[in-house]
């Protein structure tokens, strides 16, 4: 079982018409769904109508009545563990993966896979297909303090991502932006004056909670920001 994430949503999901092990929902609006994924080996999901499996498997709750938007428009997928691929294409542990039209699409789990994945999440416009593999040494930058590395995975409009990486101990205070931020801890740990976050611990906040954040060695986390939308139409439905 993955550990507790958020009090608000069931640990676990049944999704037995994909045989899917386990869903566990981070976000769950009426128009977008952040979720961690586990994948047993050798299950295959078709990615053109999960929105149509999410809406039967949920078990009943306050959740069903919200999952009502089709169809998707858009999906961004980290690797955590594993290996699966997309369309007979392998994407193993580290991969990042963004494809703005899911038609056709089906990922299939090669090994037990955890998925962090976002559906519905582009902002109006964005067309941008990625297939990056995270683990490149060549292609880590220099991150904004002595201790911390950047990987860009996707800079649109007044969105940005990456994952940043902890050599050592030190902190990161991100630039502000009038649209929020949203970390995933994908190993290690990390903190803020408030909290300790551990592993697959996720953290969305409006501009106005932004903290400095604390990493140990090792700490991996994905950052997204600038991305929380204004008004409902930057995100489309």
């Amino acid at each position: 079982m993955l550990p507790p994430i958020n009090d608000d949503f069931e640990s676990s999901v049944s999704m037995t018409s994909f045989a899917m092990e386990e869903l566990y929902p981070l976000e769950l609006t009426a128009d977008r769904l952040t979720a961690l994924m586990k994948l047993p080996k050798g299950a295959s999901v078709p990615l053109d109508n999960i929105h149509t499996a999410l809406q039967e498997n949920l078990k009943p709750s306050k959740h069903k009545a919200v999952l009502e938007l089709e169809p998707w428009q858009g999906i961004e997928i980290l690797v955590l563990e594993g290996t699966c691929t997309f369309n007979d294409e392998p994407c193993p542990q580290g991969n990042y993966r963004r494809l703005p039209n899911t038609n056709h699409c089906k990922i299939t789990a090669a090994s037990d896979c955890i998925l962090f994945i976002k559906y519905n999440q582009f902002l109006s416009g964005d067309t941008g297909d990625r297939c990056i593999d995270t683990r490149t040494a060549e292609k880590w930058l220099p991150g904004p303090v002595d201790g911390i590395e950047i990987r860009p995975l996707h800079v649109f409009d007044t969105e940005s991502i990456m994952l940043l990486r902890w050599h050592h101990a030190a902190e990161f205070k991100p630039n502000l932006n009038p649209r929020g931020e949203e970390i995933l801890v994908v190993n290690g740990l990390l903190q803020n004056r408030d909290h300790l976050y551990r592993q697959f611990s996720w953290i969305r906040n409006p501009i106005e909670d932004w903290r400095t954040w604390h990493g140990n060695t090792g700490t991996l986390a994905y950052y997204k920001s600038g991305h929380f939308p204004d008004d409902p139409n930057r995100i489309q439905s």
